[in-house]
This record gives C-alpha cells, sequence and structure tokens, in this order.
C-alpha cells in the first residue's frame, strides 16, 4: 500500500473589525450563517473560496503551479458533471468564538448607498447586515491528504497556506462593509501523521476524534512553522494609517439607532467587553470610491456612473437605481440572460460592482470610546421666510470632538490586490485630500474633519507612492 500522510494546519484567526460571514437574506437584511446550536460559524467552503482565489495570486509561480492548485483543491470537468480531481484539502466549518457565547451578540449594521452626484441614497440602497462583533476569533483546522504523489510537496503547501493566512485574508460574504479582515493572532501550528505507523495513526485518530467534539486544544502539539515568504510584494499593497479629530473640529458617523438623541457616534461592543468608537471601513470606502471617480473622470477614464449619465437620466426623468450602478449600467436582459458582462469603468475594476468582485479592502476602524471625546449639540431648523423656528423641528445629536482631552485615534487597514500604478496615485491622493479637509466624513451635523496623525505605513507594490504622502497640519494627536 503506497505511503499516506496527513497534514495538520491549525491557523488561529481573529477579526479585529468582526466578521460577516453571510448565507441567505430576509427581506434586506443579511443574516449570517448558523450552526444547529444557533452559533455563527464560517463556512469550510467559503474558506475553501478564499484560500483558493488567494493561492492564485500569492503561491509560487512556476511550471507546476496550476498543478500544484488542483493537487491540493481539486478540479472539475469542463461541464462540470463530473469530478475530475477530488481535493486533498479538507476544509470544515467552524465555529466563531471569543471571550463568552457569541450566539446572541451579533449585532444589526445599516448601510446606504449613496448617488456621488446628489449625495442622497439611491432607490434600492438601503440595506442592513448582520455581524460579529470586533476582534472574534476562529481556529480554523485544516487536514491535507497527502498520497504518495503529494508527499515530497506537501510541507510546500502547509508552508504556502500558512503564509496566504499571513498575508491578510478577507473573508465573509461582506468584505466591502469593512469586516471579515482577518489575522493571525498566534503562529500557525503544523503536525504530520504517517498513517503506515500505527502509533502515529491512532494519534491521528485521537486528535481528529478530539477536534470534531469540539476540543482542538486538547490535541496533540504540532511544532510551530514560519510565515511562508510569499511574494507580497509582487501582488499586494498594505496601507496601515492612524486618524484624528484636530482640535475644533468635531465628528459623526450615526447608526441610525439613536437611544439618547437623534444621531449618535457609532459604538460597538468588542468581544474583549470594551467600547469602541467606529469608523465603518465602508463609509471610507464610498468617499474614497466617489473621489476617483472624480479623478478617473479628470483623467478621460470611461467612469460608468459618469455626470453626463446622471444628467441624462435626469433629463429623461428616469430613476437610478441602486442596481443600476451596481451592474455598470449594463442592459437588464443582458444580466438576466447569465453572459460574461465586460466592465471597463476602472473604479468598478478597483471597488467591486456585481458583475465581478473588487480588489480593495477598507477595514473597520476602532478608536477606545471615553465619555469625554462625546459632546451634544442643538439644532433648530430655520423658516426662511420669517427667519423663526420651523415647528417640530427642534433636535439633538451626539458628536465626537478633538478637545483638550485625547482625541479618538482611529487606525485604518486597507489592502489592495493587484494594484496598478494610477490606482496607488488615486489612493495617495485621497489620503492628501482627507488630510487637508478637502473629504469630509459623515453626517451634516459635525464638521467631519479628519487628519493624519502621521505619513502613512506602506508596504507592497507601488508602496513609494503612498510613503509620499505627509500630513498638511503641524498638530498631533494627543498620545
Amino acid at each position: 500500500m503506497a505511503a499516506v500522510r496527513i497534514h495538520r494546519l491549525r491557523l488561529p484567526l481573529e477579526f479585529p473589525a468582526g466578521l460577516s460571514p453571510g448565507e441567505s437574506s430576509d427581506g434586506n437584511l443579511l443574516t449570517v450563517a448558523r450552526d444547529g446550536l444557533g452559533r455563527p460559524v464560517l463556512r469550510g467552503t467559503a474558506l475553501a473560496g478564499a484560500l483558493r482565489q488567494a493561492w492564485r495570486h500569492y503561491a509560487p509561480t512556476g511550471g507546476t503551479a496550476a498543478d500544484d492548485e488542483v493537487n491540493v483543491f481539486g478540479a472539475v470537468q469542463a461541464d462540470g458533471d463530473a469530478l475530475l480531481s477530488p481535493s486533498a484539502l479538507d476544509i470544515p466549518d467552524c465555529v466563531i468564538g471569543g471571550a463568552g457565547n457569541l450566539r446572541d451578540r451579533v449585532d444589526e449594521r445599516s448601510h446606504i448607498q449613496i448617488n456621488r452626484h446628489t449625495g442622497a441614497v439611491l432607490d434600492q440602497g438601503l440595506f442592513r447586515v448582520e455581524a460579529i462583533p470586533p476582534l472574534c476569533t476562529a481556529d480554523v483546522v485544516l487536514w491535507l491528504r497527502a498520497d504518495a504523489a503529494l508527499v515530497p510537496s506537501a510541507r510546500r503547501h502547509i508552508a504556502t497556506l500558512a503564509g496566504i493566512a499571513g498575508a491578510g485574508l478577507v473573508l465573509g460574504g461582506h468584505g466591502s462593509r469593512g469586516v471579515g479582515m482577518a489575522r493571525l493572532c498566534q503562529a500557525p501550528e503544523h503536525k504530520e501523521y504517517d498513517l503506515s505507523d500505527a502509533n502515529q495513526h491512532a494519534e491521528y485518530l485521537d486528535d481528529h476524534s478530539l477536534w470534531r467534539s469540539g476540543h482542538a486544544d486538547r490535541m496533540g502539539a504540532g511544532s510551530v512553522i514560519p510565515i511562508s515568504p510569499l511574494t507580497v510584494q509582487d501582488h499586494l499593497l498594505a496601507i496601515d494609517l492612524e486618524l484624528f479629530i484636530p482640535r475644533g473640529q468635531d465628528f459623526l458617523v450615526s447608526s441610525g439607532r439613536g437611544t439618547q438623541t437623534e444621531m449618535e457616534p457609532q459604538k460597538v461592543t468588542g468581544v474583549d467587553g470594551k467600547e469602541y468608537w467606529r469608523l465603518p471601513g465602508s463609509t471610507l470606502r464610498g468617499l474614497f470610491r466617489a473621489w476617483t471617480s472624480r479623478l478617473a473622470a479628470r483623467e478621460g477614464r470611461p467612469v460608468a456612473f459618469s455626470l453626463r449619465r446622471y444628467q441624462e437620466a435626469r433629463a429623461a426623468k428616469q430613476r437610478i437605481k441602486g442596481d443600476d450602478v451596481g451592474w455598470c449600467f449594463v442592459e437588464p436582459m443582458a444580466r438576466k440572460a447569465g453572459k460574461s458582462v465586460e466592465v471597463t469603468c476602472p473604479i468598478a475594476l478597483l471597488f467591486g460592482s456585481l458583475a465581478g468582485r473588487g480588489r480593495i479592502h477598507i477595514a473597520d476602524a476602532l478608536a477606545l470610546a471615553a465619555v469625554a471625546q462625546c459632546q451634544r449639540r442643538k439644532h433648530v431648523a430655520i423658516d426662511r421666510i420669517t427667519g423663526g423656528a420651523i415647528e417640530g423641528m427642534l433636535f439633538e445629536n451626539d458628536v465626537l470632538v478633538g478637545a483638550a482631552a485625547a482625541s479618538p485615534r482611529f487606525h485604518v487597514r486597507m489592502l489592495v490586490q493587484d494594484p496598478e500604478e494610477h490606482e496607488a496615485r488615486w489612493l495617495a491622493q485621497c489620503l492628501s485630500a482627507l488630510d487637508s479637509g478637502l473629504i469630509r466624513v459623515g453626517s451634516s451635523k459635525a464638521s467631519g474633519r479628519l487628519a493624519l496623525v502621521r505619513a502613512p505605513m506602506a508596504h507592497g507594490r507601488y508602496e513609494g507612492i503612498l510613503l509620499a504622502v505627509q500630513p498638511t497640519t503641524k498638530e498631533r494627536a494627543t498620545p
């Protein structure tokens, strides 16, 4: 009998901004996947798809790269009717955990799609998403079955999978909403079982049984493996920046569910029990998308949602819906026919569309919450004819401020797959516009000014373009 070895790879993942492993919908509410006990889970099929997609970007290139992918993940025939090559990798569902039971701690978030020409919400552009709190974890265990053909390369494949996890995976169905970025909270662990040895075979059965029963922490210890030196610089641009509220400025991104006033800053309780102010990644994503659309249009690139298209639709009294923008205005009949839709809009190619996934992820930014950072504002709507207050239009809202007390400091993480030079240049211009105050964040009931604490950190392709961005203000946030 040919020698068979089982390789176990344990990846302790943490999700700093939370996770939303979507599975179904209830009206305009997109719900998370759950197991039979009601616990939120990350489906093995979703994880396998993310790993396979990343494998194509990061795995070592060469003549055997395609064969390695087929050997590890499997392949089907062209007609899809029969399995051509089974997957050697077993990726089961894993329960999302953390401190305590997360079954009843799933948060519900509201999102809107904005018409960049008017600033108003697009028709059918309001929806809600369930998300698991920040700092949740997933103890991912992968099992690779290496037959005689895979034995020589199995260790290399395990190191590559560990390296993919270390490079920064985005998991779940709603990465564009700012959640789902994973990081290794501990070093990956590897253990190899030689099934031709009776003792190792018995150890494999014991460990597999412990893992199946939810006691992965009791499995036999493996060896810590170094992260594979992936060619990240060739495929990825990672950007880290820190934002604060300058003195005299204020800032508000509301969740729409005020408890004390009509609008309050978004606050979320992490798995660690601490409260954090939240700057949604989807907010920055929308602002950067609108600004890069402007930059692309000025360069004469084919922006799908152009000012000319908006003006023509308005003149014809046509309503632009969220699906129209999402599909880059492809005719509805072409969408329903299931034909391959070619998208040429550079903004859709970077940020994604309903015709294809995007290549940029902007994670939610969190800052430890303090009472002194929040102030209340009173507003009134004035009748422009009489100059008096309109009846019933006196309201209040809370804002975050850059006062004498320490300003909230939001740590923003951005990842761009296969960036182009012009895309890196656009993102650098977005950061400069944000720092100088040209891009205002959040509600009009606050100034919306955020500034860079320091120059952004970047590594990967075209990192020099981002490293050249410098803060425009001499003020710095209080440490």
